[in-house]
């Protein structure tokens, strides 16, 4: 399966997925963190055959996450995003990934 057939078919699962609704923790609800991953797999996928690298350096991931920290959204207990729902310790490793918010 080639970049274009795996995007289409993580479209159609996608349109799938129940409507956004949010969580009891402040977090996206359980749908929209399908979708969040879904476009990051295929973001990431994309990034690697591109040829750019999977991951960050361990200063940058650093840097994210201190921006993370002072964040609003950022829930410091579970280390997520409000926002987007993702665990910012795998996130802000990934080449790819930008922060819904726009902070990095």
């Amino acid at each position: 399966m080639d970049k274009e057939q795996l995007k289409k078919r993580l479209e159609e699962i996608k349109s799938r997925l129940p409507a956004w609704k949010p969580s009891s923790n402040g977090t996206p609800g359980l749908a929209t963190m399908a979708r969040n991953v879904s476009d990051s797999i295929i973001r990431n996928v994309g990034s690697v055959l591109e040829g750019n690298n999977l991951k960050v350096s361990d200063t940058q991931k650093q840097s994210r996450l201190n921006i993370c920290n002072e964040c609003s959204f950022f829930d410091k207990e579970q280390q997520r995003c409000k926002k987007c729902g993702c665990y910012m310790v795998a996130k802000t490793m990934l080449t790819a990934e930008k922060c819904p918010i726009g902070k990095w």
